[in-house]
């Protein structure tokens, strides 16, 4: 893969990805994307069309609107300041759930309804067009868990390298995204006070943001299984006091930090979207092999390791894979792959902070998420950073993209990267 411009106003990195890929066979194998013939760090870089054959992934959409589109864009409504909860499942689904699973796919779907605050709505089009698979189609599935904050979005260097990547290794790829249209302003990072939304995201309104995150996902040849967009952050209960419940995430203590009550509100986005893969499970009548979980703000240098690598591992269900750097004593959270005994456990942890037992004792949620894998007697892996190579980024400027110091993992860098914290020196350091 090389990184080069290839649209102007818009775009991700050009990918020289072929038809069939083969799998990464060494830990220690080295990244040298040819260099760049542009500025990376320019939007035109970060979303430039991908040129993938329509046989092997499709391509994915240039995010650079046309002007009718954009006046489109513009003339429509802002999005309501009432809460809005979308819940999306393929129709060919609803058309057998009750066939193959009977009652139960119809209490699980309740339950979503319940969870997400309506009744779920279908609006995925048909499995066939997009490469959704089912049970007779003999692929593997892997599910997506994609959240975070809609002005922190970085959409296309995640389609591109893993879910593009993943869906061309033969894999079906199902997304579950959730996001927020607006946080509360508070940011682990002082620098993110520079950084803007993606502006060809920005002026969408949420049915037009809903419907070209479907199309892209579509053109990615993964399908579109579930999509949130709240105006609301997700709603806690009072954080519990005592010393059991005040040694818990101690840096931040919920109870008092606003950055402890957005890490829970992380943790209950996942939780939910898991609940909805799971109703999915249900429908088809068979269980995803591996779980995925990504950020807002993830932004990808290169391609996701070959999850049929790992799932070779006899031990593979029962195992959380993470970047192996960034840890601050626990596990990088900033994308975990799961497999699906270790998925039921990792991502149900929202619920565990609301028990007394295990006492969970952790200063972060690196910690945190450490000691309650060890607790469920999970296998712990850590991926070298060129099996998971990406890092929070943002938009800053004349649309170019830095990526965040704090959080970059020392390594020999052939992309040219820029650094914000290096950027904007007075704004380094904590809030």
């Amino acid at each position: 893969m090389s990184i080069s411009s290839s649209g102007h106003g818009s775009g991700t990195f050009q990918s020289s990805d072929r038809t069939s890929e083969s799998p990464r066979t060494s830990k220690s194998s080295s990244l040298t994307p040819a260099p760049p013939r542009s500025d990376p760090h320019s939007l035109a870089h970060f979303k430039a069309a991908t040129r993938t054959s329509e046989s092997t992934a499709g391509v994915l959409n240039s995010h650079a609107s046309s002007p009718t589109s954009r006046s489109s864009a513009r003339s429509t409504t802002a999005s309501p300041t009432k809460p809005i909860t979308t819940f999306i499942v393929p129709q060919t689904l609803t058309a057998t759930s009750v066939a193959k699973t009977g009652s139960a796919a119809s209490s699980a779907s309740n339950a979503a309804a319940n969870e997400w605050g309506g009744a779920p709505a279908a609006a995925c089009p048909s499995l066939k067009e997009v490469s959704c698979a089912l049970p007779n189609e003999g692929r593997r599935a892997i599910a997506i868990l994609w959240s975070g904050l809609r002005n922190r979005l970085l959409l296309n260097s995640t389609l591109v390298n893993v879910v593009a990547r993943i869906a061309r290794l033969g894999f079906a790829v199902h997304v579950y995204m959730a996001l927020v249209d607006k946080g509360d302003g508070n940011s682990f990072r002082k620098v993110r006070k520079v950084g803007h939304p993606d502006p060809s995201l920005q002026p969408l309104s949420h049915d037009q943001l809903q419907l070209r995150i479907q199309e892209d996902v579509r053109k990615a040849g993964a399908c579109l299984m579930c999509l949130t967009i709240s105006t609301t952050s997700e709603i806690l209960p009072p954080t519990p006091r005592g010393l059991v419940f005040d040694q818990r995430l101690y840096q931040y203590p919920p109870f008092k930090s606003p950055l402890g009550r957005n890490i829970l509100r992380v943790w209950k986005s996942r939780q939910s979207l898991w609940k909805a893969a799971k109703i999915n499970e249900q429908r088809l009548g068979s269980k995803y092999s591996m779980a995925i979980w990504t950020r807002d703000d993830a932004f990808w240098i290169n391609r996701i390791v070959d999850p049929a690598e790992l799932l070779k591992n006899p031990n593979s269900p029962r195992t959380v894979w993470s970047k192996g750097c960034k840890q601050w004593s626990g596990i990088n959270d900033k994308t975990v792959l799961l497999g699906r005994d270790a998925a039921e456990d990792m991502l149900s942890v929202y619920s565990s902070f609301w028990k007394k037992e295990p006492s969970l004792r952790s200063f972060n949620a690196e910690v945190y998420l450490k000691v309650f894998a060890n607790s469920r007697k999970l296998i712990l892996k850590e991926l070298p950073f060129d099996e998971l190579p990406n890092s929070d980024a943002m938009l800053y400027g004349e649309n170019k993209i830095c990526l965040l110091k704090h959080y970059w993992c020392p390594h020999p860098s052939p992309w040219n990267t820029k650094l914000c914290e290096d950027m904007f020196p007075a704004m380094a350091g904590g809030p």
